[in-house]
């Protein structure tokens, strides 16, 4: 496994079942809550609405080059429920949740009242499954 191709062809496989199995899940939730969006619409959404979290990784590192210090690290370093909490709740992800508002409400011809529903429960979904290993002591 010390192979870079075979490192990058596993990593790029990853990311593709990763986006359509998250975009599956999505899916799913919306056909529940009777949001009128095909598969393909709900994959575009979350590539759209995911350009926000790349733009603020891009941020974060350019920091990191110009003042030589680590952002978000601390997650990683010391693990606990309110350090994870913290690293998700930053404006960048913000920002990807009110833009996953906007595409529910505009491409799934929905009520701004439903849209608002289903990205907070979205929100509240994506939150806990990371700070869920916690919660089951997978991670102490």
């Amino acid at each position: 496994m010390n192979n870079p191709a075979l490192k990058i062809g596993s990593a790029l496989i990853g990311v593709l079942i990763a986006v359509f199995g998250v975009a599956l899940l999505i899916f799913i939730i919306f056909k529940i809550s009777k949001v009128a969006l095909s598969y393909q619409q709900t994959v575009t959404l979350y590539l759209v609405a995911g350009l926000s979290t790349c733009i603020g990784s891009m941020f974060k590192a350019i920091y990191m080059l110009i003042s030589k210090k680590a952002v978000g690290t601390n997650a990683i370093l010391n693990p606990s429920v309110k350090n994870t909490l913290i690293a998700n709740i930053d404006i960048f992800n913000i920002w990807y949740y009110v833009l996953l508002g906007i595409g529910i409400y505009a491409m799934g011809k929905t009520s701004k009242k439903k849209a608002t529903i289903l990205t907070i429960i979205l929100a509240i979904l994506s939150i806990g499954a990371a700070v869920l290993p916690f919660l089951v002591g997978i991670k102490k």
